[in-house]
């Protein structure tokens, strides 16, 4: 455990020895009722026997599930004396934990913003610099322009570095300037910079060139913008993966908390349910990567739990670990047929928790995104789409806050596919894709719904603001220039929005987005229509 983590849960481990008490006069009274109340002394003995070891507490532990077996033993005798045993362990624990010194608490790490992304552009036509630039900013690239690679390399020392360099190939000093200047100035100066040659050469000695300096990739003139973008998103963006978002219930609020910090600090995102009645809602608001779950819980067990969860469609792939105090296989085989994935024996060390919730959680997302994402451009596929609208809906009905659903589609697509081929039809649709992620909110859904038609999802948007939102991508998408050999063309597009609550159901919603698309339509194309 490092030190920051050990600082971090320091106060709940100092909540556990004081509970322990409370948890000692728990078991006694259990045992000494009349008639004794022998459920609830064996689940008090499992839960003690599964926290203390979490808490470094391994001799209580070991006791109290030696209590526990002795319990669940009829016609044992030994509960008596392992009682005081564990009473006399919890003394010992708060005679340790009165003489420790107190936890220095952790420092907190100073909050960082990520920087615009910022290309450098070296190409000494002027025109085509300007159209390239205003072509990025669409994508959400900042670019500064330069006419020579001196102009640049100037720069370089008196402005902040960019995240990547764009560099032409022909100038006037020669036919291999760019990469000529790059090479001579690689050392501390461009470290760690990617840079992306272009050129309308297209020859041997020129890639060749561009190798020799360090190049991440060469596009050949006329640039075509959607592969400069994507070779850019490659390249320059270092964009981390949305933390794996685990469930945990788990009816010990210190024992959630405690795994939630344990999971918090190793990167992922966490929420603790305490009562897994409520766990459908839990699953449609969060929807988690993973649930790790507790085997015994009052309300409903965790095999339960599980055999139900697998019965919902949506969740039938949802990995889940059993986190329990548990050592008898049988036991634990049963649960795993019940709908389990993987079973994990209280105590467990942060790491092994932190690794084995890892490793499951990244395979399903891994698996999850071949089965709902569509090839060509990333998105969600059509039926993931339709299943997410219902998932986003009910959480609306829950909340009461607007949910807009919009329909787009490319007009005159086919015209594009037999005008310039297929293989520029299916840039363009990818390029459709990267500007609807670059121009949506990380809450906002896109999926595409099928050939040239897109759908759109923004909780929390009403029909206004929808469709404010979606005039924003068409105007921009008009403007983007696509490439077919030497040919640069555009393309537009035209959609329909429909908005929660004035229609309250997912079949209707999507059709009055369809009714409003088939308006813009016969309207003119190129437009945006509010159901």
């Amino acid at each position: 455990m490092s030190p920051d983590l050990a600082a971090k849960l320091a106060p709940l481990r100092r909540r556990f020895v004081d509970e322990l008490p409370a948890r000692v006069d728990t078991l006694r009274a259990a045992l000494t009722a009349s008639p004794p109340r022998n459920e609830d002394a064996l689940r008090a003995a499992h839960s003690l026997a599964g926290t203390a070891g979490t808490f470094g507490f391994q001799t209580l532990g070991e006791t109290a599930r030696k209590l526990e077996l002795s319990l669940a033993d009829a016609d044992s005798g030994e509960w008596k004396r392992l009682l005081e045993a564990v009473a006399a362990e919890v003394a010992a624990a708060l005679k340790d934990a009165g003489n420790a010194p107190a936890e220095a608490a952790p420092q907190k790490s100073a909050a960082t913003t990520r920087r615009e992304m910022f290309v450098a552009l070296v190409e000494d036509d002027a025109t085509l610099a300007r159209t390239l630039s205003e072509q990025l900013q669409r994508f959400g690239y900042r670019c500064t322009p330069y006419a020579t690679p001196d102009a640049f390399f100037a720069a370089l020392g008196t402005e902040a570095p960019p995240d990547a360099l764009i560099m032409d190939i022909v100038f006037p000093e020669g036919g291999l300037a760019g990469p000529e200047a790059v090479l001579a100035e690689r050392g501390e100066r461009l470290a760690g910079l990617p840079v992306v040659f272009m050129s309308a050469r297209g020859d041997f000695a020129a890639r060749l060139a561009a190798v020799r300096a360090g190049g991440r990739a060469y596009l050949a003139k006329p640039i075509d913008i959607s592969n400069l973008v994507n070779t850019l998103d490659a390249v320059a963006r270092d964009e981390s993966p949305r933390p794996y978002r685990i469930l945990v219930v788990e009816d010990s609020e210190l024992l959630a908390t405690t795994f939630c910090q344990i999971l918090g600090d190793a990167g992922m995102e966490t929420r603790a349910l305490h009562d897994p009645t409520r766990v459908i809602e839990a699953l449609e608001d969060f929807t988690p990567d993973l649930m790790l779950t507790d085997l015994y819980m009052p309300e409903c067990s965790g095999m339960e739990l599980a055999a139900l969860i697998r019965q919902m469609e949506a969740w039938v792939s949802l990995p889940i670990v059993f986190l329990s105090g548990e050592t008898d296989l049988d036991r634990q085989m049963q649960a795993m047929q019940r709908g389990g994935d993987d079973f994990l024996t209280k105590p467990v060390a942060p790491e092994h928790l932190v690794a084995s919730v890892r490793q499951r959680a990244r395979r399903h997302r891994s698996l999850r995104a071949f089965m709902v994402h569509d090839s060509l451009t990333g998105l969600l596929n059509h039926s993931a789409l339709k299943e997410r609208l219902s998932v986003e809906l009910a959480r609306a009905e829950r909340s009461g806050a607007p949910l807009a659903f919009a329909m787009i589609d490319l007009d005159h697509f086919k015209k594009v596919n037999d005008t310039h081929g297929h293989a520029a039809g299916d840039r363009v649709l990818r390029a459709l894709a990267r500007l609807l992620r670059e121009r949506l909110r990380r809450t906002d859904i896109a999926g595409r719904y099928g050939g040239e038609e897109f759908a759109l999802i923004l909780p929390g948007a009403n029909g206004d603001t929808a469709l404010r939102v979606l005039e924003d991508i068409r105007k921009n998408f008009a403007l983007v220039e696509h490439g077919a050999g030497s040919e640069m063309f555009s393309v537009t597009l035209s959609g329909g929005v429909a908005a929660y609550p004035a229609i309250a159901e997912a079949a209707a919603l999507a059709e009055a987005a369809d009714r409003a698309l088939y308006k813009s339509k016969h309207a003119g194309r190129n437009r945006i229509t509010l159901a």
